[in-house]
């Protein structure tokens, strides 16, 4: 299929529409009738697939576009070059081929906003995924011939397709009855709407029906969010964190972190963002978590958690968090202590050529590493009036770990390190109705680990060939 690229222009004004199933590329050149101040760059055959279903009123034309998307894996970029203002339009899953159908109920309506996972039938690792929009249809990028989808919505049974057909059709969701204190509770109440695009969750609700002990956990329960390598994603994108609606320089993994040591009973709502605003200095998927607002009262509140985590050998962990509320000041102080010990093990075999014999190696390393962690967090926040509010928050780090790796077989080795790392960061906002200012100073340190090898190694090999071979190295220091 030929690609054709277009450029239309479009000037700076606010756009007022409703789109009903039409493909996003037609939108985009519909918009080009307009006005005349923007030139859009988009290939036509990249975007024709993905139809939208919204209604866009007063938005700027980023903003339209960015609506427009919702949570379809597009790209928006602008630029000005030579007093030429220019807005791309891009696909950032490259693929030929894609998964499209609709989410329906038992009635036949459209199922909006359904999380759709295209997972490997062979293990059940995610491949792609993807959001169903307001007409309930979806379209994902995949290359994989044959997917099991995996389609949730909070109030339906979660439903399980195997789709060899690059036209998935209609797949039908069955309603899920919730009960909770003898009341039905449909999906709706949690999914409490959109706002702006984004996809809002009543938190409370959401806890009532999927039980859980900190922030994190009561995040990855709406369906789309999980958990890969200590980060964040939503139908396998990345996500950057907010809480309540202040960004930080802080890492993913200590956000993470932060979000453990807060009592989900604390949460209000959760905002999923396909594209978070300007005014959050974040690019990409957000997601925007907004505790309860006790200002105006007096109050404290606090909770105790510990654990233990248990493989070849354990870790405990334990810490306080405390919440004080006096009128419009807040102040939040939380501690968290690690210590346990890790395990790893790693085997290999390998035949190497030597003078045309073959010499047989094979060694077992095994890593012990001991270690303890103490992270610790103080933050104020005081409201000087409707909409703005200033913000100061410190949160440190100090961690020790000695780690021991032996080797044994054909080659011995044995290796003891040492390391210490420290973190200092302080977060000052200012929030304003326009958005938050921040100042952010973080000062983290690794120094290199302090390493110690024995004062000799040796290597030892020998294969069972005609002529058997031995060898011997020796390094001493």
């Amino acid at each position: 299929m030929l690609s054709l690229l277009l450029s239309v222009n479009i000037q700076a004004q606010r756009i007022t529409h409703s789109y009903n199933n039409v493909s996003l590329a037609d939108a985009l050149s519909q918009l080009a009738e307009q006005q005349t101040d923007y030139t859009i760059m988009f290939l036509y055959n990249e975007l024709e697939d993905f139809r939208i279903t919204t209604t866009i009123h007063r938005k700027t034309l980023p903003e339209a576009i960015r609506q427009m998307i919702g949570f379809y894996p597009i790209r928006v970029t602008t630029s000005t070059d030579e007093g030429e203002k220019k807005i791309f339009v891009e696909c950032v899953q490259k693929a030929d081929t894609r998964y499209k159908g609709t989410i329906v109920n038992e009635q036949g309506q459209p199922v909006a906003y359904a999380n759709i996972a295209l997972l490997s039938p062979q293990d059940s690792t995610l491949i792609a995924g993807g959001v169903s929009n307001e007409s309930g249809y979806f379209v994902i990028p995949c290359e994989q011939p044959a997917v099991l989808a995996r389609v949730s919505y909070i109030g339906y049974k979660t439903n399980y397709v195997m789709l060899d057909s690059r036209n998935a059709g209609k797949i039908r969701l069955k309603l899920e009855t919730i009960m909770l204190n003898g009341v039905k509770v449909t999906g709706e109440r949690i999914l409490s709407g959109t706002e702006n695009g984004h996809l809002v969750y009543n938190m409370p609700m959401l806890l009532q029906v999927y039980p859980a002990d900190n922030a994190f956990d009561a995040l990855t329960n709406i369906p789309g969010v999980s958990e890969m390598k200590g980060n964040i994603t939503f139908s396998g994108q990345s996500v950057t964190l907010i809480i309540n609606g202040k960004p930080t320089t802080l890492s993913s993994d200590k956000v993470v972190e932060r979000l453990k040591q807060m009592p989900a009973a604390m949460l209000a709502k959760a905002e999923v963002m396909p594209s978070a605003p300007a005014k959050y200095h974040v690019r990409g998927m957000a997601i925007n978590i907004m505790t309860k607002d006790f200002t105006g009262t007096n109050q404290v509140s606090g909770q105790m958690m510990w654990g233990w985590r248990q493989n070849k050998y354990g870790t405990g962990y334990w810490g306080p968090s405390v919440i004080y509320n006096h009128g419009k000041l807040s102040v939040d102080l939380s501690y968290t202590y690690t210590n346990g010990t890790g395990y790893g093990q790693v085997e290999r075999e390998a035949n190497h050529p030597l003078n045309g014999q073959c010499v047989a190696y094979s060694d077992k390393t095994r890593n012990r590493s001991d270690g303890m962690d103490h992270e610790y967090r103080i933050g104020m926040d005081y409201a000087i009036a409707d909409d703005h509010s200033l913000s100061l928050a410190y949160t440190g780090q100090w961690n020790s770990t000695r780690s021991t790796n032996t080797t044994t077989g054909t080659a011995l080795s044995t290796q003891h390190s040492r390391q210490h790392t420290y973190l200092h960061n302080v977060d000052a906002s200012y929030t304003a109705p326009f958005g938050p200012l921040l100042l952010s100073v973080c000062n983290s340190v690794s120094p290199i680990p302090t390493i110690r090898n024995p004062a000799h190694r040796t290597l030892t090999a020998s294969c069972t060939t005609s002529a058997a071979i031995s060898m011997s190295i020796a390094v001493r220091k």
